[in-house]
């Protein structure tokens, strides 16, 4: 537990907005707490007009010299020479000094795992070449097996890792830093111990510093739960209240990527959560949760309230101001092949019910329990979306496409799609992706490909 011992589409289509939950009930549900706090808690500041985009059609970000010259400041960079083996994800922050941060994991044998973090300053095309620090691997030890990266000012990346030890497959959650990009990384800090499992980690930082961390840990054969902790600048970890979410469980047998988190804090330094639960087998939704004083407020079921099918998939969060955004994969239950999925994006605010848009559909699954679509979310400074997409179109094939958003006359948006890389997946090999936006509404994402098994970085260098 966790303790304090030491084919692109673009158009609107929208399906009607769920009640405010739908999902199983629990022993720690309590009726009279209201599901989102205070709905006018945060006012963002006037940003301005945002910079002026385009598509850039079949230009692959991967291609070195693009048809249209005013596409060639869209880049993609090797982060690694070294191809990396059964990688499980990857993360990526970007500090306001414009450090970037990437860490991923490379398992080099059944038996042993090695953490990689990458940084780089990549203000101009001819940006120097990633440092790529690695922890020293020990036998049968997988060290960063999953991690997750935050970056607060003035140049600081804090590194969250679940390292797991082969012998008992029984892992810690370690936080440490990287600060000013000067090696080696602080001592790393305990955050929790005897998570069992292939745990699922999420990771949040304040500006001032306070770190949420969350972990999927089992109870025994048929459940676990999720649990959190805290730490205060110049503090020590210290756990939160867990999750009230037990109902059946939350393992992976019964629906894939289970007990998968997103943690958010937003400006007012609230604490979000977004999370991916199953009410049965092959039934599961997002649920949504804010942490107030000493507990978590009542759960708001976003989507899928008639539980009909796999709802939740590869969770992520984000607000501006009073407005909450989910993005999460959908796959309905009892298909005929071929098997296909969505890709939602729910907004609502305070207790509204959430506003469903279908950002892509038609997306190939022909696996229900090993799906290979991958998302990444983040929102700019102006409210506009930015999203990360590994699009599979086939059962060995998918593309990696980089949406977002565009004002239009009137005061509605727009999306705009380009495609980063033509082929990300392999016959075996996942593809994994992060994205994040800093302060120019400049995309940074960050790429395990499973075509190569190599670690790519894109972004743009005309903002």
């Amino acid at each position: 537990m966790l303790s304090a011992c030491t084919g692109l589409k673009s158009a609107v289509e929208t399906t009607p907005p769920p009640v405010p939950d739908g999902g199983a009930t629990s022993d720690d549900d309590d009726d009279d707490d209201t599901i989102d706090g205070d709905a006018g808690d945060v006012t963002p500041p006037d940003a301005g007009e945002p910079p002026a985009d385009f598509e850039c059609d079949k230009d692959e970000w991967t291609k070195p010299t693009k048809t249209r010259s005013e596409c060639n400041p869209r880049e993609v960079r090797l982060v690694e020479e070294t191809s990396t083996i059964l990688t499980t994800g990857i993360a990526i922050a970007v500090t306001p000094a414009g450090r970037v941060g990437i860490s991923y994991n490379t398992e080099e044998s059944q038996e042993q795992g090695r953490f990689h973090l990458a940084h780089f300053t990549p203000k101009t095309s001819g940006f120097t070449k990633p440092e790529v620090i690695e922890r020293p691997a020990l036998p049968y030890f997988h060290d960063g097996m999953r991690s997750r990266l935050a970056a607060t000012a003035p140049d600081t990346l804090h590194v969250l890792t679940y390292d797991v030890d082969d012998v008992d497959l029984v892992g810690k959650l370690r936080s440490t830093t990287l600060v000013d990009g000067k090696k080696p990384l602080t001592e790393p800090e305990v955050v929790g111990d005897s998570i069992s499992g292939d745990s699922r980690i999420s990771f949040a930082v304040a500006p001032d510093g306070t770190a949420y961390a969350m972990a999927r840990v089992a109870i025994d054969a048929t459940k676990a739960k999720l649990t959190a902790a805290k730490r205060e600048p110049g503090g020590a970890w210290t756990p939160l209240a867990d999750v009230p979410e037990m109902g059946l469980g939350l393992l992976p047998r019964e629906a894939p990527g289970i007990g998968a988190s997103a943690l958010h804090v937003d400006p007012a330094g609230k604490l979000h959560l977004l999370f991916h639960y199953n009410d049965g087998i092959q039934v599961s939704t997002p649920r949504y949760h804010t942490y107030a004083a000493t507990k978590w407020t009542f759960r708001k079921t976003v989507d899928n309230p008639a539980t009909d099918g796999v709802t939740g998939y590869d969770p992520h969060l984000a607000t501006f101001g009073n407005r909450r955004y989910a993005l999460y994969f959908y796959r309905k239950a009892i298909q005929d092949p071929p098997q296909k999925a969505d890709l939602r994006l729910a907004t609502w605010t305070g207790e509204d019910r959430a506003q469903i848009e279908i950002v892509d559909q038609g997306i190939a699954a022909p696996e229900q329990d090993h799906p290979r679509y991958a998302a990444a979310m983040a929102i700019d400074k102006y409210g506009l979306v930015h999203l990360a997409i590994v699009r599979p179109t086939a059962a060995n094939r998918a593309y990696l496409e980089y949406r977002r958003q565009q004002r239009i006359p009137g005061g509605g948006t727009k999306w705009l799609s380009d495609v980063v890389a033509p082929e990300v997946l392999g016959e075996s090999a996942d593809a994994h992706v992060a994205l994040t936006v800093d302060d120019d509404a400049r995309p940074h994402i960050a790429y395990r490909s499973g075509a190569d098994s190599r670690v790519y970085y894109a972004t743009r260098f005309d903002r």
